[in-house]
């Protein structure tokens, strides 16, 4: 008798589409321009898989490495940023899945390098958060304070911050945070330690958007937003956008002509290299800080200021008496 040939899944639906496409805007909090990068990405992989019947969630290492080698391996300096934002969509599809991710250990093509982050050093990034500090007539322009405070004092991702709620901050016997639970990248939640200015800063930022919640009761999406219990929530109770906190920054930035207009990721690199040229840490420690497995990636994110490599090679050079020299 004719064993007969096992039916082939059958693709995910477009419902689960939507649910990662929902869940990235709830939980990320990403700009439309990252999330439509994202969907671009899971619309090839539904579409890949739908042609091969096969289903996505359960792809072997052999049919992703086909998978991303036809429709999203690419090459040259301009699609570095895409194929980043394409690994991060199919890295958070499989994390919401719950399934093991088969891309994590495809290396991507070479694909020249990433554009460099625009940072700040101490002097001018204090002049940034002072003056977002004194323009706080609006609850936007509060909280682009609150959590530009925020992302440099712990160095953290846009994307942690925006997501974490009040229930996260740990408090101490009088009510003052002093760590914060974030649920950083893969899905692991981490406890990021508080220091003495951002929990002032906290607490302060509680009260203020106490009296916002009061405020806005009786305004439309008020009801929403009162019951929110994200610690950065935008003015309609979802997590803050990067695309509208990256605005606030960047208007910042051009009035006070600074020599960067920074983002929200700048402020994380503008917190490693202040780490190394100023507070005298070492690269093993900025590593801690930010929370890297791989050191390389943190010598990516520190910029070693010019007076610092001119000391490092002011003290080469009176390491050793000079070499005598014959005539």
């Amino acid at each position: 008798m004719e064993t007969p040939s096992p039916t082939p899944p059958e693709p995910l639906k477009a419902s689960n589409f939507e649910d990662l496409v929902h869940a990235a805007r709830s939980e990320r909090g990403l700009s439309e321009n990252t999330l439509l990068a994202y969907q671009r990405a899971w619309h090839r992989l539904f579409a890949w898989a739908g042609m091969h019947r096969l289903d996505p969630a359960a792809f072997t290492a052999e049919q992703a490495a086909a998978f991303y080698k036809e429709t999203i391996a690419t090459s040259g300096r301009t699609a570095a940023s895409s194929l980043v934002q394409a690994r991060a969509a199919l890295s958070f599809a499989y994390d919401r899945w719950d399934r093991a991710n088969p891309f994590k250990r495809i290396k991507p093509p070479k694909a020249g390098k990433l554009p460099p982050v625009a940072y700040l050093q101490a002097h001018d990034l204090a002049r940034l958060l002072d003056h977002l500090g004194q323009r706080r007539a609006t609850y936007g322009e509060c909280l682009s304070f609150y959590l530009a405070a925020a992302l440099f004092y712990t160095c953290a991702r846009f994307s942690e911050m925006a997501t974490m709620r009040w229930n996260d901050c740990l408090l101490d016997a009088g009510g003052r945070p002093v760590a914060l639970r974030i649920r950083g990248k893969g899905g692991v939640h981490q406890n990021l330690p508080v220091n003495a200015a951002l929990s002032e800063l906290l607490a302060e930022w509680k009260t203020i958007q106490e009296q916002y919640r009061g405020m806005k009761v009786f305004a439309a999406r008020g009801l929403k937003f009162c019951r929110s219990d994200f610690v950065f929530c935008g003015p309609g109770g979802d997590p803050y956008t990067n695309k509208s906190f990256n605005r606030h920054l960047g208007a910042a930035c051009r009035d006070l002509r600074l020599p960067e207009v920074l983002t929200a990721h700048g402020l994380r690199h503008s917190g490693a290299t202040i780490l190394l040229n100023d507070q005298g840490k070492n690269l093993k420690e900025v590593q801690e800080a930010l929370r890297h497995r791989d050191i390389r990636t943190t010598a990516r994110y520190t910029h070693i200021a010019f007076e610092q490599t001119r000391a490092a090679m002011d003290a080469l050079g009176s390491s050793l008496p000079l070499p005598r020299r014959g005539r």
